[in-house]
């Protein structure tokens, strides 16, 4: 199951951060919304030389990698759940046979 979960981290990651989020350049930081308070975020990446944390973040904010963990585990959670809905389905379609 670590696995599986570190798969989905690194999908997550790659997609939402982009495949070179190691590099300091890049930055995610949430952001109000009316429309989607769970998915608004912006993300910019710095320029070549600049310093990478010039603007100024809430300290209370979680950082990339809490979010990235929520996103994950809620990850994991949907797919447990749709997991258990088919061995059920499976359940009752073998005992009908």
């Amino acid at each position: 199951m670590d696995d599986f979960v570190g798969i989905i981290s690194n999908r997550m990651k790659d997609d939402l951060i982009g495949k070179d989020s190691g590099t300091g350049g890049k930055q995610v930081i949430e952001v109000p919304s009316i429309y989607e308070p769970e998915m608004s975020f912006v993300m910019f990446r710095s320029q070549a030389g600049e310093a990478a944390s010039t603007v100024q973040i809430d300290e209370n904010q979680p950082n990339q990698e809490e979010q990235l963990q929520q996103l994950v585990d809620e990850r994991v959670k949907e797919i447990k759940s749709i997991a258990e809905k088919v061995s059920v389905e499976l359940s009752i379609i073998a005992e009908a046979s």
